[in-house]
């Protein structure tokens, strides 16, 4: 049976294909929405909203006077963010964390927030933070900034198994491989381009091209098909069963 959270993607405007590059420290993502990376974030998730028009978000009114979700995350997700523009924020550990956050922290996040880059370091110790998330039209362009490459290759694994699980429309579907995922976001700074569009009923494989620079779906489909027009791919992504099985030719 299909996974559940399949009914969770952003149709039909699912897009079909993804693109990561990695710039310095921070990674940009076209072809992943925000309810397609929610999906690999182990819960609880709570999100410090930076830049946004969700109107039913919780506000700390006693010290940051900052608006959060930490409970209707599911409304959110089903608020169709690509409608706000720019889709701005941090996650945060809990609300006692919130209350207790230093001047010096506070004065960052809100330079993070009025001018989307970070004065010193999109971290914040207090808050605990793994992501800062700067998307534009959502799924789009998407600058990120993650303490961890292994969360992002844990979002990446999920993301290519759902997609691919709904482009194919198979019933059965391989398992999100993070050691294979591991690999990508390690090669991020080459600009990988993940192809599903000729993902279809059957299909067994995902292809692969290394495109470089590239920071927004518009680049990334452009430059994508000049590398397909000079020839085949020499990598991708193989449904072998229940598994994916990763194969580089020369």
């Amino acid at each position: 049976m299909p996974d559940p959270r399949i009914h969770k993607l952003a149709y039909p405007q699912l897009r079909n294909m993804i693109c990561l590059y990695k710039e310095e420290s921070w990674y940009w993502i076209s072809g992943i929405t925000f309810s397609e990376f929610i999906l690999g974030i182990e819960p609880p998730v709570r999100l410090l909203l930076l830049n946004h028009k969700f109107g039913f978000a919780d506000s700390d009114d006693c010290h940051t006077r900052l608006e959060y979700v930490d409970a209707d995350l599911e409304a959110l997700i089903a608020d169709n963010v690509y409608m706000y523009g720019d889709f701005w924020w941090v996650d945060f550990c809990s609300r006692d964390a919130l209350a207790k956050l230093p001047k010096q922290e506070f004065l960052e996040l809100l330079y993070l927030k009025q001018l989307g880059k970070p004065h010193t370091s999109p971290h914040f110790p207090t808050l605990q933070n793994h992501f800062a998330y700067f998307g534009h039209d959502d799924g789009w362009a998407l600058r990120l900034w993650v303490d961890a490459p292994e969360r992002l290759a844990r979002i990446l694994a999920q993301v290519l198994s759902l997609k691919y699980v709904a482009f194919s429309g198979r019933r059965s579907f391989p398992k999100a491989d993070e050691a294979i995922a591991n690999g990508f976001v390690a090669r991020a700074g080459e600009g990988l381009w993940f192809d599903l569009r000729d993902v279809v009923a059957h299909a067994s494989s995902i292809p692969i091209y290394s495109i470089g620079a590239v920071k927004n779906s518009d680049d990334a489909r452009r430059i994508g098909d000049e590398f397909i027009r000079s020839g085949p791919s020499k990598e991708r992504i193989v449904v072998d069963g229940d598994q994916w099985r990763h194969e580089r030719g020369s």
